[in-house]
């Protein structure tokens, strides 16, 4: 059994040193066949020429000029600008009615030129109201109050986010037998 071992010992050493000699030269280049017909007028490119054609690759650059982002969605969407509509929370006895159930009784002019207005509601209450008093369901305010009118301007946003302005003319009433100048 030890004479096998040392066979085999010896046998794996002596392929292991032919393994590791010099290569094998390669095969002479043989230069391609000439091509025969309407090929042939052309001149064959010579062997060491067409080595350094395959040498020398050219490299790949990307030209991003003209064309299209390639992380850039196909779609194309537009930011809305979020308006939301602006809801009114009734804080006042006056903002709990529409401007048009309100109605105005008597005007009072002041010493110093303030005007204020007396303001009814449906129930029959009445109310003392001054320029910027918040007056009806929609947001409205009191912009004016001139000798026989109290103006007011209802700011709303639509459903486009455009926003909107209402003006409400409250006149006063004139007594059934009464007759404007």
């Amino acid at each position: 059994m030890r004479s096998l071992t040392v066979f085999l010992i010896t046998a794996g050493l002596a392929l292991g040193l032919t393994a590791c000699g010099p290569e094998p030269a390669a095969p002479p280049a043989v230069a391609p066949a000439a091509p025969q017909g309407p090929a042939a007028k052309k001149d064959p490119v010579p062997v060491a020429d067409a080595a350094r054609v395959a040498v020398v690759k050219e490299a790949f650059t990307y030209e991003p000029k003209g064309l299209r982002d390639p992380f850039q969605p196909f779609i194309k969407l537009e930011e809305k600008k979020k308006v939301r509509p602006q809801v009114f929370v009734p804080k006042t006895p006056l903002q709990r009615y529409a401007t048009e159930e309100l109605h105005l009784v008597g005007i009072i002019w002041g010493d110093s030129g303030r005007a204020r207005a007396l303001i009814e509601d449906p129930e029959g209450k009445g109310y003392v109201v001054g320029t910027g008093t918040l007056v009806g369901d929609r947001g409205g305010r009191i912009v004016r109050i001139q000798p026989e009118e109290a103006v007011v301007e209802e700011r709303a946003v639509d459903l486009f986010g455009e926003e909107n302005v209402n003006v409400v003319r409250m006149t006063l009433r004139k007594p059934e037998g009464e007759v404007n100048p």
